[in-house]
């Protein structure tokens, strides 16, 4: 469905377009299908896994990879580390979201229910 304007855009998928990991060209196909997707759908986020890490990769969205609480953990790439890369961790946890009407806190959480990393997104105006 398309949201109105104003409305979160918000998109759930489970390979990365863009990750700081060694799964990036796991899927050759399929990423620059998704980025395409990606660029017309224009969402403020972008959740996915695939990656057994935590990642939060601000692009033409703000991807956040929430792949650190099952299994074995990736290791992170460090160099080269993408531009917009924000916040990398390969810890266990989980993310926690915090929706408001005007504001979306992302929070990735340790398994220690520490807060690692947090970014507020502001929803795009009405027009």
């Amino acid at each position: 469905s398309v949201s109105r304007k104003g409305d979160w855009n918000i998109v759930i998928g489970h390979v990365p377009y863009l990750a700081n990991g060694h799964k990036k060209d796991k899927h050759p196909v399929v990423r620059p299908i998704l980025s395409d997707l990606i660029s017309r759908m224009t969402p403020q986020l972008y959740i996915c896994a695939d990656e057994h890490n935590q990642q939060f990769i601000k692009d033409k969205t703000c991807i956040v990879v929430a792949g650190s609480g099952g299994t074995a953990l990736d290791d992170i790439i460090v160099e080269p580390t993408l531009p917009g890369t924000m916040y990398q961790n390969s810890n266990f946890g989980f993310v926690v979201y915090n929706v408001k009407r005007d504001t979306l806190q992302v929070s990735f959480m340790s398994v220690k229910n520490e807060v690692l990393f947090s970014h507020v997104l502001r929803r795009l105006p009405r027009r």
